[in-house]
């Protein structure tokens, strides 16, 4: 066989094969990002609590602020006044007359 055709690298041979300490390396690099992966996670819950525990608190003291203003619980019907006049609308032919 001509050694023109051949690859210079093989998929599943032995060249291909990792030594020990590449597979150690890689278990160890496996692991620091499952760690860090598991902080950022953290990172992210903590956050998002934080904000969750802000948010129910803002709603709180509104919630406070608007009773202590109703004591009652019940506020009054809002009336609004003004002033109207009543347009009567006569129902006319095509023509216009």
């Amino acid at each position: 066989m001509d050694n023109r055709f051949k690859p210079d690298f093989h998929l599943g041979g032995p060249a291909n094969k990792p030594g020990p300490l590449m597979t150690v390396m890689a278990v160890i690099a496996g692991i620091g990002m499952l760690v860090l992966a598991f902080f950022l996670g953290l990172v992210v819950l903590a956050v998002v609590a934080g904000l969750a525990v802000l948010a129910s608190a803002i709603l709180a003291v509104r919630r406070w602020w608007r009773r202590r203003k109703h004591p009652g619980g019940s506020q009054e019907p809002t009336t609004i006044e003004g002033e109207y006049t009543v347009v009567s609308v006569r129902k006319t032919d095509r023509d216009g007359q």
